[in-house]
C-alpha cells in the first residue's frame, strides 16, 4: 500500500491493474487460484478468522475486536471465534495468569 501510487493512480485501496474497483468475486477467485498453485485451500473469510484469533491471542480485547469486525455485539464475536485449541488456551493462560507472576 505504501507504494501503491507507483502502480495505479486510483484512489481505491485495492484497484485492478486498470485502476477500476476490484470486485469481491474476482478477489475470491484470485485467492483460490493462488492457493491452488501452492496446494492450499483458502478463502477470504479464513483471513478474517485468522486475524480475529491472533488479535485475541496477542492480547487484544473482545470489545475492540467486535468493533473492528463490525459485529452487532461482543456476544456475536465471541460465539463466532471461540474455537481455540487447548494449546492456544494454555499459551493465553500462561501469558496472562496472575499465578504465573507470583514470586513463590
Amino acid at each position: 500500500m505504501k507504494y501503491k501510487d507507483r502502480y495505479s493512480n486510483s484512489d481505491l485501496m485495492f484497484p485492478t491493474t486498470r485502476g477500476t474497483q476490484l470486485e469481491v468475486r474476482n478477489y475470491e477467485k484470485a485467492m483460490r487460484d493462488a492457493g491452488r498453485k501452492i496446494g492450499v485451500q483458502i478463502h477470504p473469510h479464513q483471513l478474517r478468522n485468522i486475524f480475529a484469533k491472533y488479535y485475541i491471542m496477542n492480547g487484544g480485547d473482545w470489545f475492540t475486536l467486535s468493533r473492528i469486525l463490525g459485529h452487532s455485539s461482543v456476544d456475536v464475536t465471541q460465539k463466532a471465534y471461540l474455537d481455540f485449541t487447548d494449546d492456544e488456551v494454555g499459551r493465553k493462560y500462561q501469558q496472562h495468569s496472575p499465578v504465573e507472576f507470583l514470586k513463590i
